[in-house]
């Protein structure tokens, strides 16, 4: 017997065909059993088979009821109405996971104006999540499977904060073939409001310092695990902390808020920004996003110094940054140091305190028309040269009658077809000078450029101001053969200033003119605090030369007459040393084998703070070295200064300024020196009502209840041993004891309890107590915060 029948089944893709199902009843030893044939419909697989089954329908009579057609009319104004007026986001999108379209809800939860700028972009390319994978892999399942996804949690990004979202995703079939997908999300609601106030300010909406530390920490899993870099970029307004104690509370409100309105306006597309305090901002956005960073950052600078008034209080502030990126550093705290430390050097040359004039360069043409640098003017985006002076004609011979109209700036001035390969218009900015060295094919000159960005005509220019280094020396040598022949000491300089550390600037330095000079030695003495002694803390030796640099320490200003030599020649040059010697009985020296030697005092606002002197230079070369001395001992003690400022920033930034503990930098020093094999114990301290005592008494009486904790845990972790306290930042401090077990940390806990009390203070601590070496310094940190909001809740009940 054979049973024939057919059914519409779904494939394997989520799609539906019609197939043919064909049961014959066999019998074999007795025994019964169905053979079962599938195959596809005959009319499934005939090339044209939607134009024959119409036929068909058509010469029975089959057509369209009146009834369908009003099925689906109403179909499509019932979606039409839900789309329009549900409150959750709506989106769908085709098989490559491409948007199709959203609605009102959807474009105003994430701040687009439109579906076009969704249309046609996948999750990924509008940065709407940190993790992407997890999103992409859930949209692949549901288009293989054709299974509706239910209540699925998630997080996003939208306006400048992370959101945990749920989300429904459900099949589109179009004809029976799965041709995409349709999501309804909403943002979660009260269940997340105790972690909203942990972790977003309340003042702007954005997160807050532990929330960004949270968003850092997953930008930098996603970098680790799926190689997407990110960029992170500090802001700061640092006038903004004057202007409130001029103004007050009021004034600071209003002002955040104004800036925290102009920020999210210029962020680019999937960033997370993060209220630290005092108006700094910290945005974290994956690399892909980074189009227009700069520009971006140009219009918030221009926004903040529009800030003229607020509430009637007249105000002039501007904007510093620092950026950063995930593959830099190894982790988000290494991420963070570095925008710190980039943050303090723009801070110490004052960028973005330049003066912004609106549309309009405001110069005198004809000052410059007639300067002897070299300057001229160009569009970086299209090369087009706008303006050169008569300096600039004159090493180029140019024609009198030349104009810059109609032409290139790689055309005139570097004599290409095209840009250059070693252009620098990636490395302005408007805020600061950009400074390098170029040799000019056109010209035969070598030239020093200071190049910046200004702005006119509503975009930025290249402004570029150059010195000819070959009219400079030859002006001041007259063709000697020192190593200015090929403006060596322009090299010198040059190889001191690329390296970021002051000391082996000035180490490669010393290398550098002691190889041009043909020297035996070069020595760099400084004084000490008090002035009596001087230290050799740099040297230089020829090959075959004894290095007497250690034997060169506390060496006595008596009896050596070299300084009270300064005072009467800037460089001191002794061609005959014996002779001089014989002359100067009284005079000593502590360098062996001098037959000549050349000495030039390192000066610092008039004040003498060592020498430099170089020991047998080459004979020919010696009676012309006393201008590269004078360049040199200016250059030098600049940057001892520059060293002594890095070392004294980077004391600095390990520390609190207001309790004077160590900060989350100090920590991350101390946790790497911790000794291996040691009980640690670790608590948390939250201060609780903070913000309620700056709010009713004033900003002063934080600052001293600040205080008051942070001297409490302090004297806590003496009296236990070996340790340190931490200011984590704002309200949370962190107490590091060596060498204890959990019984001896309990009694320290209880003693601090103790003193909070008595002082009136109330501070919420978690306690953890573990073995170094500790591999992540983040986990631990982690655990022990948990602690500390169980002991937090335990004080609300």
């Amino acid at each position: 017997m054979m049973h024939a029948d057919c059914f519409r089944i779904r494939q394997a893709d989520g799609s539906y065909a019609w197939m043919r199902f064909d049961a014959v009843e066999i019998h074999l030893d007795h025994h019964s059993s169905m053979l079962l044939c599938v195959q596809p419909l005959v009319i499934e697989t005939r090339p044209g088979a939607r134009d024959c089954l119409k036929a068909i329908a058509d010469a029975y009579g089959l057509v369209e009821s009146p009834e369908l057609s009003d099925k689906t009319r109403c179909d499509a104004v019932l979606w039409r109405s839900f789309a329009a007026y549900d409150r959750a986001g709506l989106f769908w999108k085709d098989r490559e996971q491409r948007f199709l379209g959203a609605n009102e809800a959807f474009l105003d939860f994430f701040g687009f104006h439109d579906e076009a700028e969704i249309v046609g972009k996948t999750d990924h390319e509008l940065g709407l999540h940190i993790v992407d994978p997890a999103v992409r892999l859930a949209g692949e399942k549901l288009l293989r499977d054709g299974q509706p996804q239910y209540h699925q949690f998630g997080e996003c990004i939208a306006r400048g904060s992370s959101h945990a979202i749920y989300s429904d995703r459900y099949p589109i079939y179009r004809e029976g073939k799965l041709v995409g997908l349709i999501g309804r999300f909403r943002e979660l609601g009260h269940e997340l409001d105790e972690y909203r106030d942990v972790v977003m300010d309340k003042e702007t909406g954005f997160t807050n310092y532990r929330g960004m530390l949270m968003v850092g920490i997953e930008f930098m899993d996603n970098y680790l695990q799926h190689g997407e870099d990110f960029t992170a970029v500090y802001l700061c307004v640092p006038a903004i902390e004057a202007a409130v104690r001029a103004y007050g509370e009021t004034f600071r409100q209003e002002l955040l808020h104004r800036l925290a309105e102009e920020l999210r306006q210029a962020v680019v597309p999937g960033s997370v920004i993060a209220h630290i305090g005092s108006g700094r901002f910290v945005c974290f956005h994956k690399l892909i996003h980074e189009r227009n960073l700069r520009d971006r950052l140009l219009r918030f600078s221009n926004a903040v110094h529009g800030i003229r008034e607020i509430g009637g209080c007249p105000c002039t502030l501007y904007m510093q940054y620092a950026i950063g990126y995930g593959s830099e550093t190894k982790n988000i705290e290494g991420l963070l140091r570095l925008l710190v430390e980039r943050a303090d050097d723009a801070r110490k040359d004052k960028l973005g305190e330049s003066i912004y004039i609106g549309d309009r360069i405001a110069f005198d043409r004809e000052k410059f028309d007639h300067m002897n640098e070299r300057i001229y003017m160009c569009d970086p985006e299209t090369y087009d040269l706008i303006y050169i002076n008569q300096a600039i004609y004159r090493d180029f011979h140019l024609p009198d009658d030349f104009s810059c109209a109609g032409k290139k700036y790689y055309e005139v001035i570097v004599g290409g077809k095209e840009p250059c390969e070693f252009c620098t218009n990636h490395l302005l900015r408007r805020d600061s000078f950009y400074t390098w060295t170029y040799h000019n094919a056109i010209s035969g000159f070598d030239y020093l450029l200071r190049d910046t960005l200004v702005p006119w005509r509503g975009k930025n220019y290249r402004f570029s101001m150059s010195i000819n280094l070959n009219e400079y020396v030859n002006r001041d040598i007259k063709g000697n053969e020192l190593l200015y022949r090929e403006a060596s000491i322009n090299d010198a300089l040059s190889i001191a200033m690329r390296e970021e550390d002051s000391s082996q600037g000035i180490q490669k330095m010393l290398w550098k003119i002691g190889s041009e000079l043909d020297a035996d030695r070069i020595s760099i003495f400084e004084c000490d605090a008090v002035g009596r002694f001087v230290n050799n803390t740099y040297e230089w030796c020829r090959n075959g030369i004894e290095p007497m640099k250690e034997k060169m320490q506390h060496v006595p200003l008596v009896p050596c007459y070299l300084y009270e030599m300064f005072r009467a020649q800037h460089v001191v040059k002794i061609a005959d040393y014996e002779k001089f010697q014989s002359e100067h009985p009284a005079f000593e020296h502590y360098l062996p084998d001098i037959r000549r030697f050349i000495a030039a005092p390192l000066k610092i606002s008039d004040k003498i703070i060592g020498h430099i002197q170089i020991v047998n230079p080459k004979e020919k070369l010696f009676q012309a070295s006393g201008y590269l001395m004078m360049t040199l001992s200016r250059f030098i003690a600049i940057m001892i200064r520059n060293r002594d400022a890095a070392r004294e920033l980077e004391r600095m930034s390990l520390y609190d300024q207001m309790t004077g503990l160590l900060n989350r930098r100090g920590l991350s020093n101390y946790f790497n020196n911790l000794p291996k094999g040691i009980s640690c114990a670790f608590v948390f301290g939250d201060v609780n009502g903070l913000k309620r005592m700056n709010d009713v008494h004033g900003h002063e009486a934080g600052d001293e209840l600040i205080k008051t904790v942070a001297s409490i845990m302090l004297q806590a972790q003496r009296n236990a041993g070996e340790g340190n306290v931490f200011r984590m930042g704002g309200d949370e401090f962190l107490m590091i004891v060596e060498n204890i077990d959990a019984q001896q940390n309990e009694a320290i806990v209880q003693s601090m309890r103790d003193a909070f009390c008595t002082n009136g203070v109330s501070v919420a601590l978690g306690c953890l107590v573990c073995m170094t070496p500790i591999p992540d310094m983040d986990a631990i940190i982690t655990k022990v915060d948990r602690e500390m909001y169980k002991d937090k809740g335990k004080m609300k009940r």
